[in-house]
């Protein structure tokens, strides 16, 4: 079953957030509306620069050069995780090493770039 989630405030629900949900329960077998109270009506989710591919900019990356490199990392691990049912265990453990690596990797350089933007 696939669901899909569409949080907001809702104040006031307008047809484009009717239209929105009608269309997702064409598309989706299970639509969750959540509904927030914000006195303040400041956003839930607010967009900002701290993601991945903002700080690896703050490195020197480019624009472009950060989501491909974004790209090959989320292509690394999905080759890998494909590969896991056909390999033995010490091989899987080694894929599981290769990922722990990535994700190192990830964490240093986010904490890296986050040390540089302050």
């Amino acid at each position: 079953m696939v669901s899909a989630i569409y949080p907001g405030t809702f104040d006031p629900v307008t047809n484009g957030h009717l239209d929105l949900i009608k269309r997702a329960v064409d598309i989706f077998d299970q639509v969750i509306v959540g509904v927030a109270v914000s006195a303040n009506k400041k956003p839930i989710f607010e967009g900002d620069k701290n993601h991945f591919s903002h700080r690896l900019t703050y490195l020197g990356f480019s624009k472009k050069t950060a989501v491909l490199f974004i790209i090959f990392l989320a292509a690394q691990i999905d080759i890998l995780t494909l590969l896991l049912k056909s390999l033995t265990r010490e091989q899987a453990l080694l894929v599981l090493f290769q990922v722990v690596c990535i994700f190192i990797v990830i964490s240093l350089l986010m904490h890296i770039a986050g040390k540089r933007k302050e």
